[in-house]
């Protein structure tokens, strides 16, 4: 993937300075304040209580998919910004998967690990990057399911 490192481009996103990230709690504050809402949480709201129950019982744990997300998103984040992150052996098929691709391949990188806000709705969330390709803008959030199979579900 050919990237333009961040030192390079300034049009570069700002973090926005007042709007925090508990990482523990999931929850956001803006300006002191905590927010009612998470993406997260809208998301889910109607979820059926068995699929909520599979994705607890296999959140935690060496292979669970907390860990394999954060790793595998920890990693894009660096590639993004350009800074040649090693790939954990036990996550390469994931992220072998992520290089084979071309979707980065020529663009320009607006944002990574992005939080956004909609204060009037007591709201935040994040995205895992933004980016300029081919004249078009482009938001992206990686899904980093168990397996191939799980992409067609």
């Amino acid at each position: 993937m050919a990237l333009m490192p961040l030192e390079w481009n300034p049009l570069m996103l700002e973090p926005i300075a007042e709007l925090e990230f508990y990482k523990k709690q999931h929850r956001y504050r803006l300006r002191n304040q905590w927010l009612a809402h998470n993406v997260s949480d809208v998301l889910a709201f109607d979820m059926e209580p068995f699929k909520q129950a599979m994705i607890d019982k296999y959140k935690d744990g060496p292979d669970g998919w907390a860990v394999r997300g954060e790793t595998i998103h920890d990693w894009l984040d660096q590639h993004l910004k350009a800074k040649e992150p090693s790939v954990p052996e036990k996550w390469a098929p994931w992220i072998n998967a992520l290089l084979d691709q071309q979707f980065f391949d020529g663009a320009e990188i607006l944002a990574t690990e992005y939080r956004v806000v909609d204060p009037l709705k007591s709201c935040a969330g994040s995205f895992d990057f933004l980016i300029k390709k081919d004249g078009y803008i482009q938001i992206g959030d990686l899904k980093t399911v168990s397996s191939k199979r799980a992409v067609a579900a």
